[in-house]
């Protein structure tokens, strides 16, 4: 199952990267029909997606690489008890939850803090949960999503997190940002 999510991801990077490209392709066609601004803003938008993407998979490599044998195979053991997978972007089992693209595998009893924040944009409302782990890794994820054109996406993430580990703290409030200072050098 390890091995599926790999080459999904890389399909991921490779279509961003032909995107990239395609940015690029419009951008010089902009340019040269003297159409400077809009393609160079092309330009540059394109240029960034690929030298971003092409960062992300080296160091998606890079860890895969670095991997024991034995912690891609706790991994593919995590994900034969999968409860819930979020288009990719991470996937919650019985103990944890796999993130693909950092190759990471989080335990709930890690987990020491959790919040929800909402991100509003154009038509869309997207509300990710931040997650601290003991060891101050920080990840941001998708819980909800309603948008104009696909509807809308729910996952309860902060409520697994909470069943699964009750001893988490929750909210980004003056009294979790004490205790994270004081019992894990963590500041928020």
């Amino acid at each position: 199952m390890l091995k599926e999510y790999i080459k999904a991801i890389k399909k991921d990077f490779k279509l961003a990267i032909g995107i990239g490209i395609i940015f690029l392709i419009i951008s010089i066609i902009l340019l040269i029909c003297k159409i400077s601004s809009i393609g160079l803003i092309l330009f540059s938008f394109g240029t960034i997606m690929i030298v971003t993407e092409i960062v992300e998979i080296l160091n998606f490599n890079n860890i895969y690489k670095i991997m024991s044998e034995s912690e891609k195979n706790d991994i593919e053991n995590e994900l034969n008890k999968t409860i819930l997978t979020s288009k990719n972007n991470y996937t919650i089992t019985e103990n944890g939850i796999f993130i693909p693209r950092k190759l990471f595998f989080m335990k709930y009893q890690d987990i020491i803090l959790i919040y929800e924040r909402p991100k509003f944009r154009s038509n869309t409302l997207e509300v990710y949960i931040n997650i601290i782990t003991e060891d101050n890794k920080r990840f941001h994820l998708p819980t909800y999503t309603t948008n104009m054109t696909i509807g809308f996406e729910y996952y309860d993430l902060k409520e697994i997190i909470i069943k699964k580990n009750p001893s988490v703290l929750v909210g980004k409030n003056k009294e979790n940002k004490i205790i994270l200072k004081e019992k894990y050098n963590i500041i928020l």
